[in-house]
């Protein structure tokens, strides 16, 4: 079945038709190596690549429409080919066009930490009772966003739409594209701050999110956050506003942990006036915020408390953030390294010191990447916060390790180091040698160091690829 027509995508896209083909559209790809059958093939160009050189590769994979800025070599005549100015442009252009069609909600959330988390809770809370959209994976910049809006269907009610951004503007772009009737940022904290200098430009940047939108549409604000907390503030008069904290007062969603284990966590509180309690089954204390943006988020759609209560009790978080993994040791793993800033880690170190544990404890730490000058000293501050966990040993892994080390020593930690400026599987097949039944691991660092490797080499029961 079509979800468009040629001419649709003619006119979403701004662009001129050069070939008519006869292909069903039933998709968008901006990969040639995923399945093209049926799909529109935008050609984008990178700094190095550019897709108009697979276009016959994308014709041999199935693609229905070629849409392209430049002059390609002849396709069959099943093929549709449209020409635009700039292809990245006109996927923008055609992402937006077509979020115009939808009428359902659609929700717009940003922050330096627990965004992914928060669009997960509130996928989970919405889709009890609706099919709702929600960006996948790290979909969540300016090619991310329009892909994951041509994703909408009619039969959606909701669509949640994470925004990722490094540099001012970025989420004016993306609100933009999407047109959101529901805005949060979760938080702001010290990531991306190689790109910013100061935390108050961060915050900024994170504020284009309630700037940008429409003054019809509801905000919602942390108040537990500084900087949150003045973009309250700073809401323009006549529009929807809903708050949420575990401590002001005259909020809509109050949460409060009351237990912390490695397998759940705890919370009671109030949504909406209605008072509960539920075991929420994701690691850290972190999760009570991202539960209260999440429950805000659900009261804004129009969901009623306590089918938000009920589906709190099913949130969890996703691959690598605080991921519980078993190993055949009988060891378990707390894998938090799908992203790490000084803020994130800071939470990590506090959750991991107070959680109870029958073994030892350890700690893997990969480097915090994107933080520009203030890396070594931010390194360092890592590891005098590290050294409150008092754990058994520690493997350092990147070019910052000496730093952590520092920060350690300085702290009055006199336990094992292993320090290696790149991964080691034998090294990290070493460390994890030691690990026994009731033994836990805290393993945190930015995602570019790919530490799942040091996991993938324990024996783990329940881990998989990403």
């Amino acid at each position: 079945m079509n979800i468009w027509t040629i001419d649709d995508v003619v006119k979403g896209t701004g662009g001129s038709l050069l070939q008519r083909g006869e292909r069903p559209i039933t998709g968008v790809s901006t990969d040639t190596r995923a399945d093209l059958n049926g799909h529109i093939f935008f050609a984008l160009r990178g700094e190095n690549f550019d897709a108009h050189e697979f276009a016959g590769a994308a014709v041999e994979r199935g693609a229905s429409i070629l849409l392209v800025d430049r002059e390609i070599p002849k396709v069959a005549n099943e093929v549709t080919v449209i020409r635009v100015d700039d292809t990245l442009s006109a996927l923008q252009k055609f992402g937006t066009w077509h979020r115009k069609r939808w009428v359902g909600k659609l929700i717009a959330l940003t922050g330096s930490n627990g965004k992914t988390t928060t669009k997960e809770f509130c996928h989970t809370i919405l889709s009890q009772k609706f099919p709702t959209l929600c960006t996948k994976g790290n979909l969540n910049n300016h090619i991310g966003v329009p892909l994951t809006l041509l994703q909408l269907r009619p039969q959606h009610k909701f669509a949640v739409i994470e925004m990722g951004m490094n540099h001012h503007g970025e989420i004016t772009d993306l609100v933009s594209l999407s047109l959101p009737d529901i805005v949060l940022v979760t938080n702001v904290g010290r990531a991306h701050i190689e790109f910013f200098g100061t935390i108050e430009k961060i915050a900024k940047a994170k504020e284009e999110i309630y700037d940008s939108a429409n003054v019809t549409a509801t905000r919602i604000y942390n108040l537990d956050n500084t900087f949150t907390a003045m973009m309250r503030a700073r809401a323009p008069g006549g529009c929807k506003v809903i708050a949420y904290s575990g401590y002001a007062k005259d909020v809509d969603v109050s949460l409060k942990d009351k237990l912390l284990t490695l397998e759940y966590l705890e919370v009671a509180g109030t949504i909406g006036g209605e008072p509960g309690q539920v075991r929420i089954p994701s690691f850290g204390r972190q999760q009570v915020s991202n539960a209260m943006g999440a429950a805000c988020v659900a009261l804004a759609c129009g969901i009623d408390a306590p089918l938000i209560w009920k589906g709190l009790q099913h949130c969890r978080s996703g691959w690598g953030r605080g991921q519980l993994v078993e190993l055949e040791s009988g060891a378990k793993v707390l894998f938090d390294a799908y992203n790490a800033n000084p803020d994130s880690c800071a939470t990590a170190f506090e959750n991991f010191s107070k959680v109870a544990s029958r073994g030892k404890k350890y700690v893997v730490f990969g480097d915090m990447l994107e933080l520009g000058e203030a890396a070594s000293g931010l390194h360092r501050e890592m590891g005098e916060l590290m050294a409150a966990i008092q754990p058994e040993a520690v493997l350092l892994v990147g070019q910052h390790g000496p730093d952590v080390e520092k920060g350690l020593r300085a702290s009055g930690f006199k336990k094992s180091i292993v320090i290696s400026k790149t991964y080691e599987e034998k090294l990290a097949t070493s460390f994890g040698g030691v690990l026994q039944t009731g033994d836990v691991v805290l393993v945190k660092g930015s995602r570019g160091m790919k530490l799942e490797r040091v996991v993938e080499c324990w024996g783990p029961q329940n881990f998989d690829k990403h």
